[in-house]
């Protein structure tokens, strides 16, 4: 059997739709899996109040659902009675922001290491896998700040489907 040009162009056509389509299944695939990791994000954000250290705060998530963190920073905020942060000014230097203006060895935008504390790794090994998690907050024991200062939680976390594979900022 002879196949003649349209036959060909035809078998081609086809065979590139097939590729098409099964490309498309394998983006929806992942894209599907990603809005099951990192859907129902919640905040379990802490603000002990004016002249306190420490606090609690539960994280929870459905019956199908396992914790986890994302990110937790302890941010240090001054004395203020706001809802935003002020600069914390240390007696031995200048106030701290803490969000880097980029002049300080920091990427302009993140969070300054000299005025906040990185508490991901602590916060998600200890409630990560987990349905519901009461968290105990204590600036004095960890030391987020320095004196004279008010510390706040600021942490996400995700409810993920049981047996999903959590995933956390820079760990």
């Amino acid at each position: 059997m002879v196949m003649n040009t349209s036959t060909i162009v035809i078998i081609g056509g086809l065979v590139v739709a097939l590729g098409v389509s099964v490309w498309w299944l394998v983006v929806a695939y992942k894209f599907r899996k990603s809005i099951n990791m990192n859907s129902y994000t919640k905040g379990a954000n802490l603000d002990p109040g004016q002249g306190k250290t420490s606090g609690t705060v539960t994280l929870s998530c459905g019956s199908d659902y396992n914790i986890c963190v994302w990110r937790a920073t302890a941010i240090c905020t001054g004395e203020s009675q706001t809802n935003h942060e002020l600069s914390p000014c240390p007696p031995s230097g200048p106030c701290l922001d803490p969000i880097s203006n980029g002049n300080d060895g920091v990427k302009y935008g993140d969070f300054s290491p000299k005025s906040t504390t990185d508490l991901t790794k602590e916060l998600s090994s200890l409630a990560n896998g987990s349905q519901k998690y009461t968290y105990f907050f204590n600036d004095k024991n960890q030391k987020t700040c320095p004196i004279g200062t008010r510390p706040q939680l600021i942490s996400t976390y995700t409810c993920i489907p049981k047996g999903t594979q959590c995933k956390s900022f820079k760990i």
